[in-house]
């Protein structure tokens, strides 16, 4: 009797280390996952901003070239401003359907590690 007392004890010792060390395991695993998602999306804010740059200063170019080519300080400007217009139009109707969707694929795919 005083046996099985004993090994019932070391069980419940057993099991509570084993939930204490899986629980410290769940922690671990969600600050890497915490972690690298925090990088990735620095990664993502850097890269954005030399391509947000490169879009402006394209753009004034363009805009630009198009003053000339059209013989007009203003028109090549208004050109620019109306493709920015439709792409954000584009955007604007696909917001709830297929960018919604592929915004969540990334995200879902970050969190669980899958290529895409």
């Amino acid at each position: 009797m005083e046996e099985l007392k004993k090994s019932a004890t070391e069980a419940i010792n057993d099991l509570k280390t084993y939930a204490e060390k899986t629980a410290e395991l769940y922690k671990l695993q969600a600050a890497e996952k915490g972690s690298q998602m925090g990088a990735s999306m620095i990664v993502y804010i850097i890269i954005g901003s030399f391509a947000g740059l490169s879009v402006i200063f394209l753009s004034l170019f363009f805009a630009l070239w198009m003053n000339e080519k059209l013989n007009s300080p203003y028109f090549g400007f208004l050109c620019v401003a109306g493709g920015y217009l439709l792409v954000t139009f584009i955007f604007w109707t696909g917001r709830n359907g297929w960018l919604k969707n592929m915004f969540t694929d990334r995200i879902i795919q970050s969190i669980f590690n899958q290529e895409s």
